[in-house]
């Protein structure tokens, strides 16, 4: 079972989840590098179709995309 949320799940509502099913481990994850979009982000592209537009004719691996998107939301 995975949850995601704002906050992590209070122990009474974790311990009520352990008590009704069979859990083996739990983990609470943080966020590791949480970037919030700025007023006025500009991105090269936010769909699929826009990624393939932007790359054109260029034989750019998915990472190569992947990181032209991080460095314009990060700049």
């Amino acid at each position: 079972m995975e949850l995601k949320g704002q906050q992590f799940v209070n122990d009474v509502a974790l311990a009520a989840i352990e008590h009704q099913y069979d859990v083996l481990a739990v983990k609470r994850l943080s966020p590791v590098l949480p970037v919030l979009s700025r007023a006025g982000l500009k991105v090269q592209f936010v769909t699929c179709e826009e990624m393939l537009h932007y790359k054109g004719d260029c034989d750019w691996p998915l990472w190569k995309l992947a990181a032209a998107y991080e460095s314009a939301r990060s700049a």
